[in-house]
């Protein structure tokens, strides 16, 4: 077998010798698992280590471990412009569903404009309205966005706002 799985295979053996509280040795293991001594010596030095080079089968078309392994820095296309078309349709429901007064609390409240989020006492002195007012406006608001905007992301902010 390959290294990774003749690794795995010394560390169910030793697992095994301490459930039962058995003495043991590497002669022991290697045996158990079925490789010579210098073998099992070597693989057990090397720690949790493994080469991304070793192949992770016999097979004909062995493969090496790096090829299993996905890139976290590679930029999927399809998640990029699903992402995108996203953002557009909840831009789209921002500024066709909501009105004025209520693009403008949210704008206010969670810095869409400027980064800065403000009290709802903040937005209402730039309304002349009061603090509960302010409130029930942007609850309007998100109710609207979540009513005609079919998109996980503004659902799970206004859940995420509401609760705040």
């Amino acid at each position: 077998g390959c290294a990774v799985e003749q690794t795995r295979n010394l560390r169910k053996a030793i697992k095994r010798f301490e459930d039962l509280g058995s003495e043991y040795n590497v002669a022991d293991l290697a045996d158990e698992v079925g490789i010579d001594k210098k073998r099992a010596e070597f693989l057990l030095s090397q720690g949790q280590t493994v080469s991304l080079d070793q192949p992770v089968d016999d097979g004909p078309r062995a493969r090496s471990l790096e090829h299993f392994l996905a890139d976290e820095s590679a930029t999927d296309a399809d998640d990029e412009a699903i992402h995108s078309q996203e953002i557009r349709r909840m831009l789209d429901a921002f500024h066709n569903v909501l009105s004025d007064r209520h693009r403008y609390v949210l704008s206010r409240r969670y810095g869409l404009e400027d980064n800065q989020f403000r009290t709802l006492s903040q937005v209402g002195k730039g309304m002349n309205l009061s603090r509960e007012r302010v409130r029930q406006i942007e609850r309007e608001a998100l109710m609207r966005l979540r009513e005609h905007a079919n998109i996980r992301d503004v659902l799970a902010l206004s859940a995420l706002m509401m609760g705040t």
